[in-house]
């Protein structure tokens, strides 16, 4: 069912790869359950243009880059406002 799905970023340290997938979030709501998580600042009456989307793809590459210093050290973003 598509409303199911959720989409999972991920880095391969063995490949230096990013990898994104598409599973369900029936598959992983044991962990979701026990996960961590923010609200991204965009209420639901703004609408999600390009820039919102560079910026929510530069969060998800500063976390990951957190847990991955070789991938931290080829970021090369600006600062989020």
């Amino acid at each position: 069912m598509v409303q199911d799905l959720a989409v999972v970023f991920i880095y391969d340290d063995h490949t230096d790869t990013l990898k994104m997938s598409n599973v369900s979030r029936r598959a992983i709501q044991s962990t979701l359950d026990r996960a961590m998580f923010i609200d991204i600042p965009e209420g639901p009456e703004t609408p999600l243009d390009d820039e919102s989307a560079r910026r929510l793809g530069a969060l998800a590459l500063r976390c990951l880059g957190e847990a991955h210093p070789d991938l931290a050290a080829r970021l090369n973003l600006s600062t989020l406002k």
